[in-house]
């Protein structure tokens, strides 16, 4: 029997960052929504650091992952590093932490820069960026019509699980999810459009039915235009370029 998580976080906390300013415990347990694997999320913030860092544990049979940042470098994550890859990992895990150690004011700081940058939302995405996506979601799609055997269907829906989502949520300007955040996440922006989502794919990973998954990724990206492949065109950087080698 483990101890609570809120306990090890705590005991955590006090020994293993005693020069911290403030820590919090993020992810599902401090959103009420852990199971049986979760894990402890802490974001460890000080008042200065020469370079943030993360870190692995394995603190009385609960595993953790421990994120050290100070207000400068959690302002570069939000900006530099979510904020261009669509996904609010780290402002998502400040803004819904639980204080468990040190300066509430601190804390208080940290929350409202990640609640600002949860509002910015993610940059838009340009015509390139949506062209991409349908492009790549066409090319699955056509793997998934006429699959040689059940286990390359497995394959191409695994690669359409998150393809399908993240265009639903970018092409709106929404922030988007990753793994098993995805039906949560767009549960939050459209619960009629979720349950599409997750029946679709019970049907097509558990029977192999993808009808209804087909015309759910024809109706995702009929805003966009719709399935794109003839006189789709990606070109390379003029930098990248170099001498030929010749053996």
């Amino acid at each position: 029997m483990r101890p609570a998580p809120e306990f090890v976080a705590k005991q955590v906390a006090d020994r293993r960052f005693p020069d911290a300013a403030c820590v919090l415990m993020a992810g599902s347990i401090a959103r009420g929504q852990a199971t049986a694997t979760s894990d402890i999320d802490l974001v460890v913030i000080h008042r200065h650091l020469s370079a943030a860092w993360r870190e692995s544990l394995l603190e009385q049979n609960w595993p953790m992952e421990a994120f050290a940042h100070d207000l400068h470098t959690l302002q570069y994550f939000f900006d530099q590093v979510d904020a261009p890859s669509g996904l609010p990992s780290l402002a998502s895990m400040v803004s819904e932490g639980l204080l468990i150690a040190g300066d509430e004011a601190l804390a208080k700081q940290a929350k409202a820069m990640a609640q600002a940058a949860l509002k910015r939302g993610p940059p838009a995405w340009d015509d390139a960026a949506r062209r991409a996506s349908r492009y790549a979601i066409t090319d699955i799609i056509d793997d998934i019509r006429a699959p040689a055997t059940r286990h390359t269907l497995n394959a191409a829906l695994a690669q359409l699980y998150p393809a399908l989502a993240n265009h639903y949520l970018r092409s709106r300007n929404q922030w988007s999810a990753k793994g098993k955040t995805l039906p949560r996440r767009l549960a939050q922006l459209d619960s009629d459009y979720a349950d599409h989502y997750c029946a679709a794919f019970e049907q097509a990973f558990g029977q192999g039915e993808t009808a209804a998954l087909i015309a759910l990724a024809e109706q995702t990206l009929q805003t966009d235009g719709g399935w794109l492949f003839a006189g789709h065109q990606l070109a390379a950087p003029e930098a990248w370029r170099s001498e030929p080698v010749f053996s």
